[in-house]
């Protein structure tokens, strides 16, 4: 690529000042506006700018195919909203969408293991404008209150050298529809790319409706973090009711030997230190939730919480989500109903994707804090109740361990590997009751919803 120049002019203050008076209400100078600042992106069209900057277009390119082809953005910044606050609505609902495994490049991503039909179309338009296709589409189908990308946004392997291009081809497309989004990492996501899990972190946080932080620095990883989805606004009581927990599963474990395949990274002691302290710190109350004012749409409310034989003090409900699963999703028994039923929904088409060290976090985090107040034994049913995992493209099946769900989200797009015989999908997570039901469903790109479950509450698998 030839060497790209920076032409400018320069502007008298007081043409300027008098093009922003003559503008009235929005007091912009137009084109005599100045530019403060500067961003170069690479990629297609597909890449948007940040927000407050324009794309200058035609891009400095040696042809569409050009992976380092430059597009510029100019822009005086735009400054940011607080990040939402995420709450049920009135009728005691909230959506999660998880969006498992994007594997998106600086180019157009390759289209991997498709049937004829897909591939050629997927071909037309490049693997990564392909993908976002479909994910704008599942957006638009399930209308989440949170997107939760679990993973491997970035392809690694030398195609996404440039993260914030990566990142600025899918971001977009939340804010945009309004809805607040968040990410954990997974195994590629720093791999062969100029910002680290940290700096990807912090280019996140400064764009609209992300929810996500880098957490503490002295615990292992980036990404340790907890949002709670708190009581409708109209509630006016600002209840916590219900957690989600996000930790960092790392990438490949170091290796001691130069001949050994240690296999991936696996969570620290540290994590498991910092997720009981968080869960201990998790303030009782009295469920299931009833809103202490009338909230319209909501149907068994009354004026004030009345109590029940049915109604007990504990921790709100929980879940945990992480890339690269525990081992426990491939050593430990199912679970089996009163009826006999093993308690496992969906498919598994590949081996094992566990790290080869047991963390034991699923013992000495998850079964150790049950949902009852710190006072009480931590026997019963644990506060967590599903992990939600991504990393294994072609198992998306959710399976029952000692009271709580193992679910993966599958492959979403096209740009990660496949099976020609196994649907693009992303899993759905409708909470409902205020956090006391848990279901899920997928929805694949052939705009299918499958493998519905109800994991908790009144109805659930357990009593099917």
């Amino acid at each position: 690529m030839k060497p790209l120049f920076l032409h400018y002019k320069l502007s008298p203050q007081a043409d300027i000042l008098a093009a922003r008076k003559a503008d009235g209400s929005n007091g912009s100078a137009g084109d005599f506006e100045p530019i403060t600042e500067l961003d170069v992106l690479y990629g297609s069209s597909e890449v948007h700018p940040l927000p407050g900057f324009v794309k200058v277009e035609p891009p400095v390119s040696g042809g569409e195919d050009d992976t380092e082809r430059v597009g510029t953005g100019t822009g005086k910044g735009k400054p940011l909203s607080p990040s939402p606050v995420l709450r049920f609505n009135n009728f005691g609902n909230f959506t999660i969408l998880q969006a498992a495994d994007l594997h998106l490049s600086v180019g157009p991503g390759e289209c991997r293991d498709l049937d004829e039909v897909r591939a050629i179309e997927c071909r037309a338009v490049g693997a990564d404008v392909y993908s976002l296709k479909w994910l704008e589409t599942a957006l638009d189908m399930v209308k989440p209150d949170l997107v939760v990308f679990s993973g491997d946004q970035l392809n690694g392997q030398k195609t996404s050298w440039d993260a914030r291009s990566v990142i600025l081809k899918w971001a977009p497309l939340l804010w945009k529809r309004n809805i607040p989004w968040t990410v954990v990492f997974g195994n590629h996501d720093e791999e062969e790319t100029d910002l680290n899990h940290e700096k990807q972190m912090a280019l996140m946080t400064r764009l609209p409706l992300f929810v996500g932080e880098a957490g503490p620095t002295n615990v292992a990883g980036t990404g340790n973090y907890v949002r709670s989805i708190r009581s409708p606004e109209a509630a006016r009581d600002d209840a916590t009711l219900f957690n989600l927990y996000f930790l960092d599963s790392h990438a490949n474990a170091k290796k001691l030997t130069p001949w050994g395949n240690p296999g991936y990274d696996y969570l620290k002691a540290d994590q498991i230190n910092w997720f009981r302290g968080r869960s201990s710190q998790m303030q009782p109350l009295l469920r299931p939730y009833t809103p202490p004012r009338k909230l319209t749409g909501y149907s068994s409310q009354g004026e004030g919480a009345a109590s029940s034989d049915d109604e007990y003090a504990a921790k709100p409900n929980a879940m945990v989500f992480f890339h690269i699963p525990l081992r426990t999703a491939y050593d430990a028994d199912i679970d089996v109903a009163p009826s006999g039923k093993r308690l496992r929904i969906g498919q598994r088409l590949e081996g094992d994707g566990a790290s080869k060290t047991d963390s034991r976090f699923f013992e000495q985090a998850i079964l150790a804090q049950g949902e009852l107040p710190a006072s009480a034994p931590t026997t019963g049913r644990p506060e967590v109740k599903v992990l939600a995992h991504g990393h294994c493209h072609i198992s998306s099946d959710c399976r029952r361990v000692k009271g709580v769900w193992i679910c993966f989200g599958g492959g979403a797009t096209y740009s990660g590997y496949g099976n020609p015989a196994f649907a693009r999908r992303m899993r759905v997570y409708q909470l409902s009751d205020f956090g006391e039901r848990i279901e899920t469903y997928q929805v694949t790109d052939e705009r299918e919803r499958i493998n519905y479950a109800m994991l908790v509450g009144d109805g659930s698998v357990e009593e099917q």
